[in-house]
């Protein structure tokens, strides 16, 4: 009996772990050919990042990637940020709620496009978790006793009533509560009998460049609303992002019981040559246009699906499409591979599109 329940074990665990590679990068399906690696430009650095870019056409309207699996994100302890809002020493809750204080590092998982030197990036990005709680407004900053800050079913809120902080679930209903509030160098705070970190997830954003209303970053969607989506580490999702008849650019983003729709009018995209790209990236705070950190930060198990590029009359394969990867320039071809890559063997797209994610940065 024992040896059939061990064999029922290795089973399974040999099969969720196929099932998490099949969808990650499909099995069986052969390597594409390499493709073009080619500079990036100084503004480009600041993050480490994954990119394919398709050739310029006026037929292509996009790419769609479906049943992708969504990485695991292990922060730095020693990278987290504080913002501060109010000149007081400590942290209060309102500033430790704030969506800016958490990593440095935020990796995220996109889709662009530039088209008369417009670019739009959209997809999903490390941010906080907001939540209805006892479903009464307003919306309220999400805790996790999870170590990587990031969970979909534990998932506390912080109230304070006169000196008392007080715990509870997004059920409303309090689980404890305590005296002090003093948050830790990595973000963490004990209060009663939990050890809390602000909670985080992957969520969808907008941004573009066009100087018109709909230019900077957008969240895309408030706590409770139908565009609230979150995605976990280990949960699947498809990803399309393709420029309609109206001439607006639209994100769709789904998983199990998740589902984002935004589109926007993006000024420069109505006609002319395209390009898209796929994205994957740590982004590091405060370091746009100059030299990425070092950093103990991961992005591991994670994976682009079968992708395609979406043409005017029918798709095409993502990976026939002479797609160049991006490396920024402060990256030796040695640093990239070990960047992107099992060590030493660098990225691979497969000829059905599909594509593990993995990024782990120089140490400190």
């Amino acid at each position: 009996m024992k040896s059939l329940v061990l064999i029922a074990f290795v089973f399974s665990f040999v099969f969720s772990f196929w099932a998490q590679t099949a969808i990650a990068q499909t099995p069986g399906v052969p390597i594409a050919p390499t493709f073009q690696v080619i500079n990036g430009q100084p503004n480009e650095i600041g993050a480490y990042y994954r990119k394919v870019i398709t050739p310029a056409a006026s037929t292509t309207l996009g790419i769609y990637s479906r049943d992708g699996l969504i990485p695991e994100f292990a922060p730095d302890a020693n990278r987290f940020f504080f913002q501060e809002s109010d000149g007081v020493a400590g942290y209060s809750t309102s500033e430790m709620n704030d969506p800016k204080t958490g990593s440095k590092d935020r990796p995220s998982i996109y889709m662009g496009g530039r088209c008369n030197n417009v670019e739009v990036d959209a997809g999903l990005a490390w941010n906080r978790v907001f939540a209805l709680i006892g479903g009464a407004t307003p919306a309220q900053a999400t805790w996790t006793t999870d170590a990587d800050g990031s969970s979909r079913t534990d998932q506390y809120a912080i109230f304070k009533s006169g000196a008392t902080y007080i715990v509870k679930n997004l059920q409303g209903n309090q689980v404890t509560s305590g005296t002090t509030f003093q948050p830790a160098a990595d973000g963490s705070v004990v209060i009663g009998a939990l050890n809390l970190r602000p909670n985080f997830a992957f969520r969808p954003f907008f941004r573009s460049s066009d100087r018109t209303t709909n230019s900077g970053y957008h969240t895309i969607a408030t706590a409770g609303s139908t565009n609230d989506s979150q995605f976990y580490a280990g949960e699947t999702f498809t990803m399309e992002l393709k420029k309609l008849q109206t001439g607006e650019i639209r994100l769709t983003v789904s998983g199990v019981g998740e589902q984002t729709v935004y589109a926007a009018n993006v000024s420069g995209f109505a006609s002319g040559s395209a390009t898209y790209k796929r994205v994957d990236s740590i982004d590091q705070k405060g370091r746009e246009g100059i030299s990425t950190e070092p950093t103990d930060a991961t992005v591991v198990r994670g994976g682009w699906g079968i992708t395609s590029v979406l043409k005017s009359i029918g798709n095409q394969p993502f990976a026939g499409s002479e797609g160049l990867t991006v490396k920024s320039v402060e990256f030796s071809q040695n640093t990239y591979n070990y960047l992107f890559g099992p060590i030493g063997q660098g990225r691979a797209t497969r000829t059905d599109g599909s594509e593990v994610i993995y990024i782990n940065p120089p140490n400190p």
